[in-house]
C-alpha cells in the first residue's frame, strides 16, 4: 500500500458541508503555500532560514500566497465540483449557490491581508466561472487550475528572468501538489454524502485555514 493510501486511512471522510468549506479552505491555503514557499527556499539555499524572516520579503510573500490561495481556491472549487457533480441534477442551481456560499466562507477562512481592503473582485468573478464549468465536461487538473498557477507565478518574490529559467520546474512542483489535492479530495469527501448535504441547504461554519 502507498504511504498517500495510508495517510488517507488514518483520516475521517468528509460528509458534510462545514467540513467541506473547512477542508477547501485549508487545502487552497497549504497548496499554495508549500508551492511558494517550497520554490523560494530552493532558490535561497542557505539563506532561506534568514530571508523568511525578514520584514520586506514577509511583505511580498504575503501577497504571493494570500491572493494566489484566494485565486487558486476557485481553481479547487470547480475540480470539486466535478467531483460531486454525479450525485446532483446537471447544473443544478442550488449547487451552484452552495458552492459560491463555500467559496465565501472560504474566503473569510483565509482571512484578509494587509495590502487588501476585501475580496471583492474574487467574489465577483467566481459565480460566473463555476456556471461555466458547470455546463461542460469536466476539464484537465492543469487546464482548471491555470488562472491559480498564474496568479502564483506572477507574484513569486524572485526575478522574472529566474522564474522564467525556472518555468519548467516551476510547473512540475506546481502539477504535483494540484494533484496531490485532487488525491486527497477523491480519497476524503464523501461525494453523495456532501453533495446531498449541500443541496439540502447545509451551512458551513466560518473554517479555520489562515494563511498567517
Amino acid at each position: 500500500m502507498r504511504l498517500l493510501d495510508v495517510l488517507r486511512l488514518r483520516q475521517r471522510p468528509i460528509t458534510d458541508a462545514a467540513g467541506f468549506c473547512r477542508f477547501m479552505a485549508e487545502q487552497a491555503a497549504f497548496t499554495a503555500q508549500k508551492f511558494a514557499y517550497g520554490y523560494v527556499r530552493k532558490r535561497a539555499g542557505r539563506s532561506a532560514e534568514a530571508l523568511v524572516t525578514e520584514d520586506p520579503f514577509i511583505a511580498v510573500m504575503d501577497v504571493c500566497r494570500y491572493d494566489g490561495t484566494a485565486v487558486l481556491l476557485g481553481d479547487l472549487l470547480v475540480l470539486a465540483e466535478h467531483h460531486l457533480r454525479s450525485h446532483a441534477p446537471p447544473a443544478d442551481p442550488r449547487l451552484h449557490a452552495a458552492l459560491c456560499a463555500v467559496h465565501r466562507e472560504a474566503l473569510q477562512g483565509i482571512g484578509l491581508p494587509a495590502h487588501r481592503q476585501d475580496w471583492g473582485d474574487v467574489l465577483a468573478a467566481f459565480p460566473a466561472r463555476l456556471a461555466e464549468a458547470q455546463a461542460a465536461p469536466p476539464q484537465p487538473l492543469a487546464t482548471v487550475t491555470r488562472p491559480g498557477w498564474q496568479a502564483l507565478y506572477d507574484r513569486l518574490p524572485v526575478p522574472e528572468a529566474m522564474r522564467r529559467n525556472d518555468h519548467a520546474i516551476l510547473d512540475a512542483s506546481f502539477r504535483l501538489w494540484v494533484t496531490t489535492f485532487h488525491d486527497t479530495l477523491v480519497g476524503r469527501v464523501d461525494a453523495a454524502a456532501v453533495a446531498g448535504a449541500l443541496l439540502r441547504g447545509g451551512t458551513a461554519d466560518p473554517p479555520l485555514a489562515r494563511t498567517g
